[in-house]
């Protein structure tokens, strides 16, 4: 491949690298590329969900998952570190959405203070990641950890225990997508000239499955579970 003839020759190469090989195309990874429909069809199933059901107050998983198709999907077909951000970007918001999410279940916390932190612990995590290139993962691992950490904390003193059918089997799927991913990575599972489906497609698929499991986890709460009020304590 001629670097000076592709079309995102010009742009600083993404620091993440997988095993599906670069295409001097628009889009360098077809496979990792469009396995991240899987995000937009259960980001899909989320808004008729909570159209039908009327939890409003849950539509914006629909939003993130969105996010964390389109942004991957600009990443992978580019294969540059520019776009690698807003991948990151997306997955960050995530994590951060569920983190605060289980604080206003834990502690309360108001609309307002919700958005603040949110956006905060986003930039800051966006910043940190620009300064310093091979951040993103580690920290993308931390912040499951708090929101994780935090769940066992609010289980071990609710008075009415949930029902953590859907949490156990979002966290087998992402541990399985987590293995999956370092074997591409590693090159362990690896057919470079596979444009179809590789094991970072996988990954991608998987994680848009536990995404929506967590979704589901979330549903049997009631919209005061969450003291989502203005007037609720911060």
């Amino acid at each position: 491949m001629e670097g000076n003839s592709c079309p995102w020759s010009h742009f600083e190469v993404a620091h993440n690298q997988f095993c599906e090989e670069s295409l001097c195309s628009w889009i360098q990874h077809p496979a990792d590329t469009f396995s991240n429909i899987a995000f937009l069809y259960f980001s899909f199933l989320i808004y008729r969900s909570c159209k039908e059901r009327n939890l409003p107050h849950l539509k914006s998983f629909g939003h993130i998952g969105v996010a964390l198709g389109l942004t991957s999907m600009l990443f992978h077909a580019s294969g540059t570190f520019f776009f690698e951000i807003f991948d990151f970007g997306a997955m960050f918001t995530f994590n951060l959405f569920v983190l605060l999410l289980n604080w206003q279940r834990y502690k309360g916390l108001s609309v307002a203070r919700f958005r603040f932190w949110f956006w905060l612990m986003t930039v800051i995590s966006l910043l940190s990641l620009a300064l310093v290139k091979p951040l993103g993962a580690s920290l993308f691992a931390f912040q499951i950890l708090l929101f994780v950490i935090l769940e066992f904390k609010i289980r071990s003193q609710a008075v009415h225990l949930a029902n953590y059918r859907d949490y156990k089997l979002c966290v087998l799927t992402m541990g399985t997508a987590f293995l999956i991913w370092n074997l591409d990575r590693l090159k362990i599972l690896c057919k470079p000239d596979n444009h179809i489906f590789t094991g970072h497609s996988a990954w991608h698929v998987l994680c848009a499955l536990s995404f929506y499991l967590m979704w589901r986890f979330y549903t049997q709460f009631e919209r005061q579970d969450f003291k989502l009020y203005p007037s609720a304590k911060a």
